[in-house]
């Protein structure tokens, strides 16, 4: 799969924190890991800098790929089409849960 403006997939939703056993707290990209950033998690299919628009019920939710999948999660059948939101917290992330959702890719803003 290469990415490409415009395109639009059904993908797996799921969030992280970087308050976790093991976390180094720095993204793939190498920016430390903030909430606030809008980014997500995706497998090596989404190169990083890429894009996205997220249909979260009513709300769409701009964010950037920047953290790549851990490891379990990467050797997963399915792998290419989830993606991992950052959250402030647990109870964020639980609160998400797992959803199916919409994603575009959009041309990042300057």
């Amino acid at each position: 799969m290469t990415p490409t403006i415009g395109m639009v997939l059904l993908v797996k939703l799921t969030a992280y924190t970087a308050d976790c056993a093991g976390c180094s707290g720095v993204m793939a990209d190498g920016r430390r890991a903030d909430h606030r950033l809008q980014v997500v998690a995706a497998s090596t299919a989404w190169p990083l800098g890429t894009c996205l628009e997220l249909q979260l019920g009513e709300r769409t939710r701009r964010v950037q790929v920047a953290d790549r999948l851990g490891p379990r999660t990467r050797r997963q059948p399915g792998a290419d089409r989830h993606l991992d939101l950052l959250v402030a917290g647990a109870a964020q992330a639980r609160a998400l849960g797992v959803q199916q959702v919409r994603a575009r890719v959009v041309p990042c803003r300057g």
